[in-house]
């Protein structure tokens, strides 16, 4: 998949992709841990393993955005089949666990064209709803992801004691 830059372009993550994930990784973290210091734990080597990207890998619902050979974003997802309850009925959904592009390459058309191959790859698996979560302090991510058509669907809310 081409994108605006013909530079840049999407494809499925790759093993030897896994250093530059991996940094993204942290880097997400890291973000997470600033807005959330209570949550999460600070980025390390060990925040994504080897293993752990292995399995996303195994999904096959990993992407990376590639800008002028180097990795700039990432996305993965995966399938979630769920149970018809007496509430809800039985359905499948492509998940969008996580999203990055590297703050030097945002801006750039790569977090859509991420957006574009999971859509593709869940008509592929005649999936008809993505969904994903963001964190309410990163209103950057909201507008993007509202801008590429998701709409709010739940609201969590919490309090500390």
């Amino acid at each position: 998949m081409v994108g605006a830059n013909p530079a840049s372009y999407v494809r499925s993550a790759l093993p030897e992709d896994y250093e530059d994930v991996a940094r993204l990784n942290r880097a997400v973290q890291s973000l997470h841990l600033d807005r959330y210091p209570s949550l999460f734990k600070e980025p390390s080597d060990s925040t994504l393993t080897r293993e752990a990207y292995s399995g996303w890998l195994e999904s096959g619902c990993v992407f990376v955005a590639i800008e002028d050979g180097r990795v700039a974003g990432y996305l993965q997802a995966r399938v979630v089949e769920r149970e018809e309850t007496p509430y809800r009925h039985a359905g499948r959904i492509l998940y969008v666990d996580q999203l990055c592009v590297a703050s030097t390459s945002q801006r750039r058309g790569h977090g859509g064209e991420l957006l574009e191959a999971a859509k593709q790859r869940s008509r592929d698996l005649a999936i008809s709803r993505i969904e994903l979560d963001t964190w309410a302090l990163n209103r950057e991510a909201r507008g993007f992801l509202e801008a590429e058509g998701f709409e709010e669907m739940v609201i969590r809310l919490a309090r500390d004691e």
